[in-house]
């Protein structure tokens, strides 16, 4: 049978020793930390290419309003140059001709599929920037 005295010093012994605390203090919070660290670097990875997609569009509105008589393939040209040559297959462009309130418009379309860095495949894998624009057809 156990007594008192010696069940005080085990379960001092068991509780009292601080050794490996820090290991496993780290194996709690270091899962969060890192997730919200790379979280943070897909945000800005994905606003970047947002911007760049943006941009890409805008250049292809600026072909067609300097040179009036810009055809699709110049346009799409242009939209496509922002792009290495491996990254072209994963982006769209679609152009279309509208008309709002009478005034003739050409739609600029862009689509990119951006592959995220770090893949969850269920929540995120790779998703779909979209980026629109209108130009003016001038006759």
């Amino acid at each position: 049978m156990i007594n008192m005295f010696t069940l005080k010093r085990i379960t001092r012994r068991m509780f009292g020793d601080e050794r490996g605390a820090a290991a496993l203090e780290f194996a709690l919070i270091a899962p969060m930390f890192f997730a919200a660290v790379l979280g943070t670097f897909e945000v800005g990875r994905a606003l970047y290419e947002r911007n760049r997609l943006s941009a890409a569009c805008s250049l292809g509105v600026r072909e067609m309003v300097l040179k009036g008589d810009a055809d699709e393939a110049a346009i799409e040209a242009a939209i496509r140059s922002r792009y290495s040559v491996a990254e072209r297959a994963r982006l769209v462009v679609t152009l279309d001709d509208e008309s709002i309130d009478g005034i003739a418009f050409k739609k600029i379309e862009a689509r990119f599929t951006h592959r995220a860095l770090v893949r969850v495949e269920p929540l995120l894998g790779s998703y779909e920037l979209l980026s629109t624009r209108f130009a003016p057809i001038i006759s």
